[in-house]
């Protein structure tokens, strides 16, 4: 006997790592990337787009830091070159400056109170003032200098100490001075006073300090792993180390959230001191780290409220080799988000800007469905979607739909990398058969780019030639855009694609009735939707998987 299981709204909140599922805060779906919570259930959006890159700017390297004075936005990248908007509030950077001075790698930006523009070198500060003068400051301690403003100071990290500039510019490099082993990684100013990251090794401490004590005015707070990344919120500030995301207020802290599937934390976050941005409560988190399951590199948006996360890649949809750096909004009319980031598979460098309208990839997994111990076959998957009921503008329905499922036979995740490029055949990615540490595919597996010029799409192996050899050649069900290059790790996932749909401009969204008969039976199943080349924002409301049960086998 068929019967429909719910999926989608109203279990569409974000993922997390279980937590939630006891029922007293909203529960998780199991992924999503480049999709966000919508009125009604999920949709597509949160999506990063590319601004400028190291061709358009020649000489671009990796924005590490973001920031604004007189209306316009600075970016200091790697090689300590300053880049400005030319247009407040368009995002059209061109080059602004080179900071001079010892290493000049781009140690540190911050906007003064003053209107001014300050730029750090390894051991000097450089001043826009109306024009630029090198070396305004010197004698820094070589290292890099995370800066903020509080009251009618700047502060800034001094390597072991914390160093200040008051209001009549006179500048005192050791305001606060820390052991000699210690390193100040990171700062922020807040309600309760300054909190410093300062590290020792592979622990870091919270400092809380007020600038007129030459000592902290609470006692200290360990953390697990180094402290990587401060930002403020309205009740204190969201710290981000190695292994935690804590919650602090400079005298107590609490965790806000575990490793995502790691909650011993054997695992670690990378996070660059400006990774961190929190908007409207929701906080952003750029992640270095790359994996090839849940965890990516990109931006994890982790809700204040419910605890749950959403995943936006970077705009090269490179998940597991790009380097994002900075993220920051900036104090302008209009509200931008900047992201500086490097893709290492393609030796460029970006700056991008966050935005919320429908990316060209999304795809989401389910919560798990039908979990007993009765066989079952999945006869169809009935997709209710609508359109974001926010817009006024106009959208194009235009859009290629799929749904697959999963059915816990095999494991989820798995990775491969392709040992060549096969000149005019885009259908196919070669593989090295003989490696046993790689996920052997199987026909009717997915097979998804992780980098590269087809990164974030998705194909089907439908047959696999030489076999356990070094020249292993898989064909799939649709051409990619691209030639696949040499050395591009692929995920390959035990998906079952249920059905392709293509809708090409219609007047509304059709009937969306995915055939799913002989295709998949299991005891328990995900379902995936994949979005892609959508000229609408698309939203998944409550959806329909339905089965036949089977009965109990031996």
């Amino acid at each position: 006997m068929s019967k429909p299981i719910s999926f989608g709204y109203p279990r569409i909140f974000g993922f997390a790592d279980g937590r939630h599922s006891r029922g007293r805060y909203p529960s998780e779906y199991y992924f999503s990337q480049g999709m966000q919570k919508g009125l009604w259930g999920l949709m597509t959006g949160y999506n990063v787009v590319k601004l400028k890159d190291s061709v358009d700017l020649s000489g671009l390297g990796n924005v590490r830091w973001f920031a604004d004075a007189g209306g316009y936005v600075y970016a200091l990248d790697d090689g300590g070159k300053v880049w400005k908007e030319t247009t407040p509030g368009a995002g059209d950077f061109a080059a602004e400056h080179t900071v001079s001075g010892s290493t000049s790698g781009g140690q540190g930006l911050i906007g003064d109170q003053k209107g001014r523009m300050l730029a750090f070198a390894s051991t000097t500060i450089s001043k826009k003032d109306g024009t630029w003068s090198d070396s305004w400051k010197t004698g820094l301690t070589s290292y890099d200098h995370p800066a903020d403003t509080y009251e009618d100071m700047v502060i800034f990290g001094n390597k072991d100490a914390v160093g200040l500039i008051d209001n009549a510019d006179n500048v005192n490099l050791t305001a606060l001075n820390l052991p000699s082993s210690m390193t100040v990684d990171c700062l922020k100013s807040g309600k309760n006073g300054i909190l410093i990251g300062a590290n020792l090794g592979n622990r870091g401490a919270l400092l809380l300090w007020n600038t007129q004590t030459d000592r902290s005015i609470a006692p200290w707070i360990w953390t697990s792993g180094k402290i990587q990344s401060i930002e403020r919120t309205d009740s204190g500030w969201v710290v981000v180390t190695q292994k935690q995301i804590l919650l602090t207020t400079g005298y107590s802290t609490r965790e806000l959230f575990p490793i995502l599937d790691d909650p011993l934390g054997y695992t670690t976050y990378t996070v660059a001191p400006q990774g961190t941005l929190v908007i409207n409560n929701k906080l952003f988190i750029l992640n270095q780290g790359n994996g090839y399951a849940r965890m990516r590199c990109g931006a994890y948006i982790f809700d204040l409220g419910t605890q749950l996360s959403e995943f936006v890649p970077v705009s090269t949809q490179n998940v597991t080799s790009s380097i994002p750096q900075a993220i920051y909004a900036a104090k302008t009319i209009a509200q931008e988000v900047f992201l500086g980031y490097r893709d290492s598979f393609l030796s460029k460098n970006y700056i991008g800007s966050l935005i919320v309208s429908g990316g060209t990839i999304g795809h989401y997994y389910s919560e798990i469905l039908a979990d007993n111990a009765e066989e079952k076959a999945v006869e169809a998957v009935i997709l209710n979607m609508g359109l974001a009921t926010i817009l006024s503008n106009v959208q194009d329905l235009s859009a290629t739909i799929a749904v697959k499922l999963y059915n816990f036979r095999r494991p989820l995740w798995g990775v491969n990398f392709t040992n060549a490029q096969i000149a005019g055949h885009p259908e196919q990615v070669r593989v090295d058969g003989l490696n046993a540490g790689l996920t052997r595919a199987s026909a009717g597996d997915e097979v998804t780019p992780l980098e590269g010029a087809n990164a974030g799409l998705s194909r089907h192996v439908t047959a696999i030639a030489n076999a356990g050899t070094a020249t292993e050649t898989w064909t799939l069900d649709a051409a990619f855009p691209n030639e696949t290059e040499t050395s591009v790790h692929l995920s390959v996932q035990p998906l079952v694609l249920i059905e392709r749909k293509t809708i090409t401009s219609p007047a509304q969204i059709p009937e969306l009735y995915f055939n799913a008969k002989n295709k998949c039976n299991g005891k328990k199943f995900l379902v995936k939707v994949v979005i892609e080349s959508s000229n609408a924002q698309l939203e998944l409301h409550r959806s329909d998987l339905i089965l036949d049960d089977l009965g109990y086998t031996p």
